[in-house]
């Protein structure tokens, strides 16, 4: 069983550091290192990826807080709408993965990132999201965040009160595999499309079962808010499969694709 241990927080000079949110940072390079190396491999704008990775993390960082607001805790809101300007003050996995799409969306729409070029970067960010993942989640498994139900399992937490599930070292582990899976993957050419659809069925899958593990999880109509965001992932995750092969047999292929559209998209606005 693993023993129960608070982090301290740091303090230097007139700043105090936890573990968290240093840890988020570094998720967020991480991921921003991985997104750029295999887009500029791959022949894409290295401006045009750091402009997209840039909308999707803050419509990211709006709709994990929107939607942990709304939707989990629509009672804590109601009770001090201030809430609303605290960024940083509750997240939810599921509302970063919907901020983000749409931040992608709205970049389509608005004609800034041609369609073909913005699959491709989601491909590269998707790829590197198990591993900053890995390490995000590290932070609430240290704060203690996502606390379960009680268990003997070894994998369980000796807390003060009785032993119990640590859901955010779960996560640490389900992402540290995943991560592992898509290294193994990626050493061959991989069709335009497969590390998404990959990651929304896993981790769909992996987050309707752990939810079982939740001691009190909100409920609408009688049936938990995870499971049925779950089954939206893996819903998702059925689509990007199904429409997979039109987007090209192999990276290389797309992303050639992505640049001849994003050129001619650029001649034509000027």
């Amino acid at each position: 069983m693993i023993p129960y241990f608070q982090i301290p927080v740091w303090t230097v000079g007139p700043f105090h550091i936890a573990a968290f949110p240093l840890l988020v940072g570094i998720a967020i390079l991480v991921n921003f290192r991985i997104m750029m190396s295999r887009a500029t491999a791959a022949g894409l704008p290295a401006s045009n990826a750091a402009n997209v990775f840039l909308a999707a993390l803050v419509g990211g960082f709006a709709g994990s807080h929107l939607t942990k607001l709304l939707v989990y805790e629509p009672g804590r809101l109601a009770a001090n709408p201030v809430l609303l300007l605290r960024i940083f003050d509750g997240s939810s996995s599921f509302g970063a993965i919907a901020g983000a799409c749409l931040a992608g969306y709205l970049l389509w729409v608005t004609g800034r990132v041609a369609a073909a070029e913005l699959l491709a970067y989601a491909e590269h960010a998707v790829y590197g999201m198990p591993a900053s993942w890995m390490i995000g989640r590290m932070g609430c498994a240290l704060a203690h965040d996502h606390i379960g139900v009680r268990s003997q399992s070894w994998l369980a937490v000796a807390y003060p009160g009785g032993a119990r599930w640590n859901l955010g070292l779960i996560e640490v582990l389900f992402h540290a595999a995943l991560f592992a899976a898509f290294l193994a993957l990626g050493r061959k050419p991989r069709p335009l499309g497969f590390f998404t659809a990959t990651f929304l069925l896993s981790y769909g899958v992996f987050r309707f079962f752990l939810d079982f593990l939740h001691e009190t999880a909100p409920q609408y109509f009688g049936w938990p808010v995870d499971r049925s965001l779950a089954l939206v992932l893996i819903g998702a995750g059925l689509c990007a499969w199904h429409w997979m092969p039109a987007y090209g047999p192999g990276e290389s292929k797309a992303a050639a694709g992505a640049r001849t559209k994003s050129v001619a998209s650029a001649t034509s606005r000027r």
